[in-house]
């Protein structure tokens, strides 16, 4: 007889959260009121620049690299913000606020939460502007 092993059990603020548009709906607006050559840039950059970071992230907990970890999610709490991705944001902050206690064994399902999340994000962001 096998035993299969079950997936970890998601956040209880996944199913909510899976639930909110994955972008603030003011501020793709913000983004839309723009100059088109100013938003392609920010969200060029954007789209290049949180996977990039995103790696960063993931290989800073690998090594335990604490302070590679609060770095990298400062700043894609800051710039999630800045495109609308609020929830992505906020989940930033929770991964830095982790890093910053020391407690990163503790990250559990946040990172999985955080890949959904920026998958959501950069999808959302591929619509801004082409309406």
């Amino acid at each position: 007889m096998t035993t299969t092993i079950p997936p970890p059990v998601p956040r209880a603020t996944s199913h909510r959260a899976s639930l909110r548009p994955a972008l603030d709906p003011r501020k793709v607006r913000e983004l839309e009121a723009l100059k088109p050559a100013v938003r392609a840039r920010v969200l060029a950059a954007y789209r290049r620049d949180a996977p990039t970071v995103m790696c960063a992230i993931e290989a800073a907990l690998e090594a335990g690299d604490t302070a590679g970890v609060r770095d990298g999610a400062h700043r894609l709490k800051s710039s999630s913000a800045a495109v609308g991705a609020n929830k992505l944001a906020e989940l930033y902050g929770e991964l830095e606020a982790l890093a910053r206690a020391g407690a990163l064994a503790d990250r559990g399902a946040l990172i999985g939460e955080v890949r959904v999340e920026l998958r959501r994000a950069l999808g959302g962001l591929s619509n801004v502007g082409t309406g």
